[in-house]
């Protein structure tokens, strides 16, 4: 009665429909996990089914034949022992029967182990499950879940897959992505990279829903990019996110910029996500910003060095510095080594490991590093699906090939926790994938040395040695802000900008961007 309660104050809002979340309550009463009943709303899948039926139909009851109720599904539960994708097509048809118009499938719940929305799910990943339920019933299906391109979405529809397509986050990264599709411009598309950090991770803190890819996101009434009232030459240093946004958001008011990097690419940090299983939905968000830099005739000079003599060269009316961050290397004995390498020259592909790696650096960087080098020697999805199709090996030998590589892994770090600044949202996924893959951790751990065999470290159970031919350090950042300190007094306007400010993630590097771009 309270869910026809809810439906009835919505039609008499003025609202155009009602869509019952069916993944809590509705989902608990059909899984065989939480509905532990012996009474009629329990049991067989028919009780278990009641319900969400019974909800259904007083909805239907409440607003009238005419006004359009939808329902979202998980169209698996994705927990060992709950519902399962053929329960679901049952239900779906029954649901149809008692008045439903639409359903909305998406998957899993709250405690399964797959991930649902993450950059680690590959795009349009549960369409196979809204595939299924359309099959099972005559009303439309809307699929959902990681669709973030007008050309996969169509892709979806064309096949006759769903009837509808959802893009939420979507559309946070760009409000304008449906007139960009219409207008054949899709190749300006901000797309949603599923990285979580400002929408999920922010809803877990109770903070405003903000976007990495989109930094007015939750700002839209106290920032334009209006048109600068007095176009100036702008020259931004540093290709990375924050000097790619800067550049582009002072290009759309109307500046001439310059965008200055001095090496062959631009990306700057995030292209060390280019090795790294389920983050090369960050080459995305690069691959954006350059397609609307190209279209906005902003000056790209690679492979360029800004030194104060070139600036003042320029002779810009404001500049922006946006040089990045270094790696730290610590204070340790033998860090010298020739068994040493960075992790950021590691994910850009340089150097060599051997077969045991120990890792110095529980944090973002250390623990992804460790996630690239444990799959090292795994199957790749094609060899595993061609050897699977052909039934070349047992399946239980090919999971032992998918889930072990050829690298004995160990991560160490000093503090109590791992990955204190990957998002919550993400974090877990990251370590579930360590675990599957065998990686060793080490926790309350301080590397004390390195040695030609391995590290030295000691823990609370006191002095120890790990065994290594390769040691990786991954121990932060510290920002590279020299050019801003030579160029100081020099320019009426000088802003410094994300890492080389102070090292932080992608999302306030982007932000700082965007903010740099509307104050030149």
């Amino acid at each position: 009665d309270k869910y026809a309660q809810a439906a009835r104050r919505v039609k008499e809002a003025g609202f155009d429909a009602v869509e019952i979340l069916g993944g809590y309550l509705p989902a608990q009463f059909l899984s065989p996990l939480s509905n532990l009943r012996e009474d009629a709303y329990g049991g067989s899948l028919a009780g278990r089914m009641r319900f969400g039926l019974e909800v259904a139909g007083k909805v239907r009851q409440a607003v009238g034949a005419d006004f359009p109720v939808l329902m979202r599904l998980s169209g698996n539960e994705f927990v060992k022992g709950g519902f399962t994708r053929e329960e679901v097509m049952i239900f779906a048809s029954e649901l149809e029967k008692a008045g439903i118009d639409l359903l909305n499938i998406t998957g899993g719940r709250h405690e399964t182990h797959v991930p649902q929305i993450s950059m680690f799910v590959p795009r349009g990943a549960f369409v196979y499950l809204a595939r299924g339920i359309k099959s099972a019933v005559s009303i439309p299906v809307l699929a959902s879940n990681r669709i973030n391109n007008p050309v996969d979405a169509e892709e979806i529809l064309r096949n006759g897959w769903a009837d509808l397509v959802a893009m939420g986050r979507a559309q946070v990264a760009d409000p304008e992505l449906a007139n960009k599709a219409r207008a054949g411009r899709s190749d300006l598309i901000y797309h949603c990279i599923g990285c979580n950090q400002g929408c999920i991770d922010h809803g877990f803190r109770l903070q405003p829903v903000a976007c990495l890819i989109n930094p007015r996101s939750g700002l839209e009434g106290e920032y334009e990019p209006a048109p600068a009232p007095n176009p100036k030459k702008v020259i931004v240093i540093g290709g990375g996110p924050a000097g790619m946004k800067a550049a582009c958001t002072a290009a759309e008011r109307g500046h001439e910029v310059t965008l200055i990097e001095k090496r062959d690419r631009l990306g700057g940090q995030l292209l060390l996500n280019r090795l790294i299983p389920g983050r090369k939905e960050m080459l995305t968000g690069i691959q954006d910003l350059i397609n609307n830099l190209e279209n906005l005739d902003v000056k790209i000079l690679l492979g360029q060095e800004a030194d104060r003599q070139f600036v003042k060269e320029v002779a810009p009316d404001a500049v922006v510095i946006a040089t990045g961050a270094k790696p730290i290397m610590p204070d340790l004995p033998g860090i010298e080594g020739e068994n040493v390498v960075h992790a950021w020259d590691l994910l850009e592909g340089k150097g060599r490991v051997g077969k045991k790696v120990v890792v110095i650096g529980g944090n973002a960087v250390g623990l992804e590093t460790a996630l690239y080098l444990c799959h090292l020697g795994t199957l790749s999805p094609e060899v595993f699906h061609f050897l699977v199709v052909h039934r070349a090996e047992p399946i239980e030998s090919l999971l032992e090939l998918l889930n072990k590589g050829d690298k004995e892994v160990t991560v160490v770090e000093m503090a109590g926790k791992l990955g204190q600044d990957i998002g919550p949202s993400s974090r877990w996924t990251v370590r579930s994938e360590l675990k599957r893959l065998g990686c060793n951790i080490q926790k309350d751990t301080r590397a004390t040395g390195i040695t030609p065999e391995g590290v030295e470290m000691e823990s609370a159970d006191g002095p120890g040695f790990i065994p290594a031919d390769t040691i990786v350090i991954a121990a932060g950042s510290r920002s590279d802000n020299k050019l801003a300190h030579d160029l100081e007094g020099l320019f009426p306007e000088l802003h410094t900008i994300g890492d080389a400010k102070e090292p932080r993630n992608a999302l306030h590097a982007i932000r700082e961007g965007f903010f740099a771009g509307l104050e030149v």
